[in-house]
């Protein structure tokens, strides 16, 4: 990407290079890269890109990523998963036992492996759609003649 069109740095680049989470055009990519909030931005649509948004469009092709997003939403926003994640049930030694014990740690419960694999393949299936967007614009930079004869 950044060895095509001659090595020409654009705005695009910067912000492919930078965090390789997005793959937008130069307005898109100049925006974010001077502080505005993607969920403010439109795309070429109209729409707003809120995450609500892009996770339905996105999941209209990778059908995964909207339960991914719901499981994992959780974890960065404060809701049900965090409180859960503080209880935790006592063995009850009688029917009339009915206790919990709340954690308050710098370290989480353990959580089942299932959980982590699942976590990691997430993580490589989001990476790979990253690339291919990267790839489409790496081709785009080093053939706008082409791209212009497309559109």
């Amino acid at each position: 990407m950044l060895e095509a069109s001659g090595g020409a740095l654009y705005g695009m680049d910067l912000l492919a290079a930078g965090a390789l989470n997005r793959s937008q055009p130069h307005d898109f990519a100049l925006a974010v890269l001077g502080g505005e909030r993607v969920r403010d931005l439109k795309d070429r649509d109209g729409k707003k890109m809120t995450d609500a948004y892009l996770v339905a469009k996105l999941g209209r092709e990778f059908d995964w990523v909207p339960r991914v997003y719901e499981r994992t939403s959780g974890y960065v926003h404060l809701s049900q998963t965090h409180l859960i994640g503080a209880l935790r049930l006592r063995e009850a030694v009688s029917e009339s036992d009915r206790s919990m014990t709340i954690n308050i740690s710098a370290k989480d419960k353990p959580l089942p492996s299932w959980i982590y694999i699942e976590a990691v393949d997430a993580f490589r299936a989001a990476t790979e759609i990253l690339l291919r967007y990267v790839h489409g614009w790496a081709f785009t930079k080093a053939n706008p003649e082409l791209v212009k004869k497309w559109k």
